[in-house]
């Protein structure tokens, strides 16, 4: 497993871990009449359940081109084109409103990544849909 998709499960686990806390606790306290401490772990909760959220928008995805290994990840603030662990392409971002477009040359190849607003994945090599993943 490479490191990136270690990282993915590990943002949403404990994403997951948090919600789920500060779900308990919003119950525990409402049981107690803790009213003004209920609404601040409310708001907590919301917070929480909005890192899910974006905690299930990263993306990793590896394709095999002519026996080579590309490796495009998504996360939240950074993306890049990894082919065989060398990076050729990145793009770091807080916030972004429109599709991420990131290109390289490798061996007579063009290939071209468009990353969505939520991270979605399109490869494109010499101006066709790329769509051969490689399996683990």
């Amino acid at each position: 497993m490479k490191p990136e998709q270690i990282k993915l499960i590990a943002h949403r686990t404990i994403s997951a871990i948090l919600f789920i806390l500060s779900v308990v606790a919003v119950a525990i306290c409402a049981v107690e009449e803790y009213y003004s401490i209920v609404i601040l772990l409310g708001l907590l909760s919301l917070l929480f359940l909005l890192f899910l959220i974006n905690a299930f928008t990263f993306s990793f995805k590896r394709y095999d081109l002519d026996g080579h290994e590309v490796s495009v990840y998504c996360g939240a603030y950074h993306h890049y084109i990894d082919i065989d662990g060398e990076r050729f392409d990145e793009h770091n971002t807080i916030l972004s409103y429109t599709p991420i477009h990131m290109s390289c040359e490798f061996e007579g190849h063009y290939i071209e990544v468009t990353i969505s607003t939520f991270n979605m994945v399109a490869m494109k090599v010499d101006n066709k849909l790329y769509k051969k993943l490689k399996r683990p």
